[in-house]
């Protein structure tokens, strides 16, 4: 029994040294890894690993899993000639802007708009539109999981205005008939208890056609998801959102459901709120 307590002792002296570097490693591999999901109503693209771009860059990077997811969503929007997607790109204020649009956001956005129309799908039925945040997750590569949201709707397609998806079906008297499709998301840059998210342009577009949806569902709950690491503050958000909406759309029965996960289940593996209707 005595040869084994050398060989305990080397193996404890080397576990010392080498295994916070293998923990170090193993944890860090886990975190780099976001899937790719666009949800329309049934319709779900969907892959284990997510497309990236490098920091200050409008550059895309992506496998052959996400080429097929965004060869679908091409496909879906061809077969659905009613539909409109808005791509919502993310930026940094302190990114270097070296591309011809107003900011990375658009650029971003528009790198995947081309990617689409490559795979087939209807130029005239994607709009473009860009928000900022401080909050953009970079690895020691400079990389960023993700960085485009995707929402759908439907609405008159030929319309060049970033907000296409749609003010003027928001506005209009959708009655009973309304076409919104409750499968769809919203995902915010929100990571402090504010209610300036009611002023993003992303938001009112989707909230215009939200009301009229919920004005004639009334049975349908509203789930507000915080995804943050830090949970208390991520409650606090919650019901500051929860508020905001409550008295946006001014109707007590709809029941708002609040929940908080990680930042690395968020749909871009980043701090935010994602609204939802089950």
């Amino acid at each position: 029994m005595k040869p084994i307590v050398p060989i305990l002792g080397l193996a404890s002296i080397l576990w010392l040294f080498l295994g916070p570097w293998w923990l170090s490693k193993m944890v860090c591999s886990t975190g780099e890894t976001t899937t790719f999901n666009v949800r329309d109503g049934k319709f779900n693209a969907h892959s284990a690993e997510t497309f990236s771009f490098l920091k200050s860059s409008d550059e895309i990077q992506f496998s052959k899993g996400t080429e097929a997811a965004f060869k679908k969503v091409a496909k879906h929007l061809k077969d659905n000639p009613n539909k409109q997607l808005m791509l919502t790109g993310l930026y940094d204020n302190d990114e270097k802007n070296a591309s011809s649009y107003e900011n990375l956001g658009i650029a971003r956005a528009e790198r995947i708009k081309s990617l689409l129309i490559k795979y087939g799908a209807n130029g005239d039925l994607i709009s473009t539109t860009s928000t900022p945040t401080d909050n953009l997750s970079f690895d020691k590569n400079r990389k960023m999981l993700g960085g485009v949201q995707f929402l759908f709707a439907d609405g008159d397609a030929g319309n060049d205005d970033s907000s296409s998806i749609s003010q003027e079906n928001g506005n209009s008297d959708l009655g009973a008939s309304s076409s919104f499709d409750p499968g769809s998301s919203m995902f915010l840059d929100i990571t402090e208890v504010s209610s300036e998210f009611a002023e993003n342009e992303s938001f009112k577009n989707y909230f215009a056609d939200l009301k009229n949806y919920l004005t004639n569902n009334t049975g349908k709950k509203l789930y507000v998801t915080c995804y943050n690491d830090d949970s208390k503050l991520a409650k606090n958000i919650t019901r500051k959102v929860k508020a905001t909406i409550e008295k946006l759309l001014g109707m007590d029965e709809i029941s708002i459901r609040r929940k908080v996960g990680k930042e690395a289940d968020s749909p871009n593996g980043v701090a935010g709120v994602k609204i939802e209707i089950r």
